[in-house]
């Protein structure tokens, strides 16, 4: 006669205990993990923006009232900028270069009003917005605007300005296209969590600034992929913490630090060569070969883009160790960053697979 024995609380607490491991397991299997890395301005932060709205719906609208703050601080810190930069090249210029960076009489009084301003106030107060209306179509203003690789100057200037009676309307609601334009700094480091096919992501953005790295290495471990953005269009402007390093020239260094780090000899890196909307306008302007001194190719666009991709390609020194895949993106542009991240997919997830060991 047979007889069974029943089960102990202990034995009970076990089976929990490995069912428990067991799931966990099955979910890291399933676990993305994407570390975004690239330098202050590169636009990493927005990327991210677009992989919330693509993979888990648009921001709510109380998320979208929060960047008001930041848009305010954009427009204000521009037009200071602008007004700031208009009289450096009025002084420094002889006649009758200077003249055309001479803001008009009339709006002098308001230029210097601006100008006490503080940028980090919440609201622009109603009284200014027709000064800095004004100012923005000044010809000394545009004038300074189109010479802003001699200054410091935020991608989302003109945007902004340009904006500024939506913008600054009493009670308006930020739209989704002002969260993808403007400029606000990534600090510390942040997370955001989407599904994909049956895929549990978790890209991790840090700060670029260099004050910002020294976090990076919190975040190193379990990195399934690393996408590293690059601007193209600053190739002919300089770091807002170092005013004497072009920005194109840190992230060579940056990058060729990462593809040499003991953490990453093994990781495939994603490389996105961001901004490419502005380095299209810029590129018919501004030659390449002024930064890039053994470049040919004039202001050809492609020939500018292979030349930078070259230059990428050849600071990835562990070649025969992992892989690196280069795309160009426009991080304001949804779709496009859709149909990169949509062909990067599959990459990532094959090498999710092979680091669980099943491939």
């Amino acid at each position: 006669m047979g007889c069974s024995m029943s089960k102990t609380t202990e034995d009970v607490k076990n089976d929990e205990i490995n069912r428990g491991l067991r799931a966990e397991g099955r979910r890291r299997e399933r676990e993305v993990k994407l570390l975004m890395l690239g330098t202050g301005e590169s636009g990493k932060s927005t990327i991210v923006k677009q992989f919330r709205i693509l993979y888990r719906g648009n921001f709510t609208r109380e998320e979208l009232q929060s960047f008001r703050p930041s848009l305010h601080n954009n427009i204000v810190v521009s037009i200071q900028a602008l007004i700031k930069a208009a009289q450096m090249f009025a002084a420094e210029l002889s006649q009758p270069d200077h003249e055309k960076y001479n803001i008009q009489s009339n709006l002098l009084e308001g230029a210097e009003k601006l100008l006490q301003l503080d940028p980090l106030l919440h609201e622009i107060p109603q009284v200014y917005v027709p000064i800095i209306r004004a100012l923005w179509g000044d010809p000394a203003i545009q004038a300074s605007y189109l010479r802003s690789s001699a200054f410091q100057l935020a991608d989302s200037a003109k945007y902004v300005l340009d904006e500024l009676d939506r913008i600054t309307q009493p009670d308006s609601v930020p739209i989704t296209t002002d969260l993808l334009r403007v400029r606000a700094r990534t600090t510390g480091i942040v997370e955001t969590e989407f599904t994909l096919d049956e895929y549990h992501f978790r890209v991790v953005d840090v700060g670029g600034q260099r004050s910002e790295r020294k976090k990076w290495i919190h975040c190193f471990e379990g990195v399934t992929a690393i996408i590293f953005c690059v601007a193209l269009n600053e190739y002919d402007l300089k770091l807002y913490e170092d005013a004497q390093v072009n920005r194109m020239f840190e992230a060579e260094e940056l990058f060729k630090e990462i593809c040499n780090s003991e953490w990453f000899r093994r990781t495939d890196i994603i490389i996105f060569f961001n901004k490419n909307d502005l380095f299209t306008e810029k590129i018919k302007r501004v030659p390449l070969t002024v930064y890039f001194k053994d470049y040919e190719g004039g202001d050809d666009y492609n020939k500018a883009l292979d030349h930078i991709k070259a230059r990428f390609k050849d600071l990835n020194d562990t070649k025969d160790n992992r892989h690196s895949y280069m795309h160009v993106t426009t991080g304001i542009d949804t779709e496009n960053v859709r149909a990169v991240f949509n062909a990067t997919k599959d990459i990532i997830l094959s090498k999710s697979l092979e680091s669980a060991g099943f491939a």
